[in-house]
């Protein structure tokens, strides 16, 4: 890819962030179909309540993969390892954001080997670089 064509930190992240917000809307607008709001919470509050909740998460976790890839990438030179690194990153978040140092290790190491078994598969069937 030409030096003039390749994706800044910024761009990928604001996409990445974007596509977070609508799948996790999405998301958030099912979760909240199929369950109810606690007694004497108002049924749109709950909505917009779970919908937000899940939105910004998946905002948060794809913002912070796509710049830390596109961040090493940059800087180290493209590997599957920066994916992996990303992926932990951004699986870290979801403990983080309980507060639970635990929590935010098992999503590092889940989301990790997650983009560790894409890049592996990746790389067998030939798409690699």
């Amino acid at each position: 890819m030409p030096a003039s064509a390749e994706v800044g930190v910024a761009e990928r992240t604001l996409n990445y962030t974007a596509g977070g917000v609508v799948a996790g809307s999405l998301i958030g607008l099912a979760s909240a179909a199929y369950s109810k709001p606690a007694v004497g919470e108002m049924s749109l509050a709950y909505v917009g309540k779970t919908t937000g909740g899940h939105a910004a998460m998946f905002a948060a976790m794809a913002g912070i993969f796509a710049a830390t890839d596109t961040f090493l990438d940059q800087s180290r030179g493209h590997s599957a390892l920066n994916s992996v690194a990303a992926g932990c990153a951004a699986g870290a978040v979801v403990g983080a954001r309980q507060g639970d140092p635990t929590r935010a290790a098992f999503g590092c190491a889940l989301f990790g080997t997650v983009q560790a078994f894409g890049a592996l598969s990746l790389w067998s069937s030939g798409g690699g670089h």
